[in-house]
């Protein structure tokens, strides 16, 4: 049983940093928009890496 809990714990913390890179990939992508923003400074306030932010500023071109 104590195994069964802690496997459900794993999955939920799992599930809450997806959540957590799924809202930070959308913050980025809004302060991409404002362009007088950097990339490192985007990476910096989301947490995101500077390659993840690259990225999503390559999608939105």
């Amino acid at each position: 049983m104590y195994e069964l809990s802690e496997k459900y714990i794993a999955d939920q913390k799992t599930q809450i940093d997806g959540a957590r890179e799924e809202k930070a990939i959308e913050i980025a992508k809004s302060l991409l928009k404002v362009q007088s923003m950097s990339i490192k400074d985007v990476a910096n306030h989301t947490g995101l890496t500077i390659q993840k932010v690259k990225e999503l500023a390559e999608e939105g071109r």
